[in-house]
């Protein structure tokens, strides 16, 4: 059973790393969350990274950036990547 399903909540923290070493860009209010990976170059694409923002494009059909571009995940769906 996860976190959220004991609780109702996202835990608040999320400290992990991307395949090149860098910290997962992690933002939660507790109902929605997203994580992001800046990629390879470890350089933002967006200027908005708030997690308003990325709800809101969550619902947007998927996109595969660039070769080093971010990999983004709102609600456990990939919103922004190549991954299948």
């Amino acid at each position: 059973m996860s976190l959220r399903e004991k609780t109702g909540r996202y835990p608040e923290t999320f400290e992990k790393t991307d395949v090149w070493g860098r910290r997962i860009l992690y933002e939660t209010d507790g109902r929605d969350f997203a994580l992001v990976s800046y990629g390879a170059d470890g350089i933002a694409d967006r200027d908005d990274y708030r997690l308003a923002a990325l709800v809101a494009i969550s619902g947007k059909p998927r996109v595969c950036p660039p070769r080093n571009g971010d990999t983004i995940v709102v609600n456990g769906r990939l919103v922004q990547g190549c991954a299948e």
